[in-house]
């Protein structure tokens, strides 16, 4: 048992020898990456930002366009850059028509019965503003009563077709008619002028719808003014317009 105890210390003797000699001994460092003389350590957050050019070189300058010929981009109208772009639209119409049935007739005669091949067509009402005749009657508004006195008058000495009108701000006209044709209007007048009676003349307006056809082409078209059908003498023509 003695021998034994013996032989474990001097294995532990020996052991802690041989540990002490490995710490004390001279290291070599452990070789990393070699770094050129001629360059410098960079950071993280020195390195340049994606799509920036390395070495802090400075940003390479963005080609520009001669100066005649970004001169010559801008003197161009607006509607020659866009037919250039391919997105320029050409728009026709033709009118006016007194009805929509007209208009339609029209549309599928000069347009849809040929070669042509729109982008978009429509009949659009528009109200007009058109004379509805010449109006003949008393020289300036009277009050009621008086020109209920004139009404009776007239109608005594023969006259007929006559009416009392209000103006709507409290007086009265005496309406001797509405022509449409001057040589009736004239005979009117005379025969009042012969009862001694002096009268004036007022354009009479009104407002009606009216409809035109409206055609939009992608590209710049002539066919709609050399129509597949012959059209009447009085036929609305086409006319270029500026596309809404």
């Amino acid at each position: 048992m003695r021998i034994l105890f013996l032989l474990l210390v001097l294995l532990n003797a020996a052991f802690f020898a041989w540990y002490s000699r490995d710490r004390d001994g001279p290291s070599e460092p452990h070789a990393g990456p070699a770094v050129a003389a001629d360059k410098r350590l960079v950071l993280l957050s020195e390195r340049p930002l994606s799509g920036e050019p390395p070495g802090g070189a400075a940003p390479r300058p963005r080609q520009q366009e001669p100066p005649e010929q970004r001169a010559r981009q801008q003197a161009r109208p607006d509607g020659e850059r866009a037919a250039s772009s391919g997105t320029s639209q050409h728009c026709y119409e033709a009118g006016p028509f007194a009805s929509e049935a007209e208009a339609q007739r029209f549309l599928r005669a000069r347009i849809l019965g040929g070669r042509a091949e729109p982008a978009a067509h429509e009949v659009v009402a528009r109200d007009s503003r058109e004379r509805a005749g010449l109006w003949v009657r008393w020289p300036g508004a009277l009050p009621l009563a008086e020109a209920r006195r004139l009404y009776r008058e007239l109608r005594a000495k023969g006259v007929e077709d006559i009416a009392i009108t209000p103006t709507g701000e409290g007086d009265y006209y005496i309406s001797l008619g509405v022509f449409r044709r001057e040589d009736t209007l004239l005979q009117r007048r005379e025969r009042l002028a012969a009862l001694g009676y002096e009268t004036e003349v007022v354009e009479r307006n009104r407002t009606v719808p009216r409809y035109w056809v409206v055609t939009k082409f992608n590209a710049p078209f002539n066919a709609p003014f050399n129509a597949p059908v012959e059209a009447p003498p009085d036929a609305p023509a086409w006319q270029a317009v500026a596309c809404p």
